[in-house]
């Protein structure tokens, strides 16, 4: 990791809900709530050390799909100055798919009950305002971007 002078930074507690959309959605203009994931974060920026934990519901309803899913999120925060933290993370939790339709595809693996998540991105905060952006892959909506925003406490 990049070494940083903890010195003088400020340490925050905060909230974000946040929002992801599939790349080719994006591309396709075909942007749609049936085939998002929306989540709940709280970031804990520490002077020497951070983390973010927080829950995710992922859910691809399009194309004669019927997946969902809920994911338990960790992420490990470096800070790289007072305001910006760059995390890296992911999680697990469980799939909820319909019998009837199951979604294949090359980059979705059949993997059952088991939903994970790989993420990366950064996180911004001016003064008690938090944002996030990321890039993730899960195995129900695949490769998205994503964005966040909320509120945070100097502690």
């Amino acid at each position: 990791f990049i070494d940083v002078n903890y010195s003088g930074m400020n340490e925050y507690i905060g909230i974000l809900l946040s929002a992801s959309v599939p790349f080719d959605s994006i591309m396709e203009k075909e942007v749609t709530p049936e085939r998002m994931a929306f989540g709940v974060e709280f970031p804990f920026l520490y002077s020497s050390i951070a983390i973010m934990i927080g829950g995710e519901y992922v859910q691809n309803l399009t194309d004669g799909n019927a997946l969902r899913g809920g994911i338990f999120e960790f992420d490990f925060t470096k800070r790289l100055i007072n305001n910006i933290a760059w995390y890296i993370g992911g999680g697990v939790g469980l799939r909820f798919d319909s019998k009837e339709k199951y979604y294949t595809s090359s980059y979705i693996t059949n993997t059952g009950y088991f939903a994970w998540k790989a993420d990366t991105g950064f996180i911004l905060n001016l003064g008690n305002l938090f944002s996030k952006i990321e890039v993730s892959f899960d195995n129900v909506t695949g490769f998205s971007a994503g964005a966040g925003i909320g509120l945070g406490l100097r502690i």
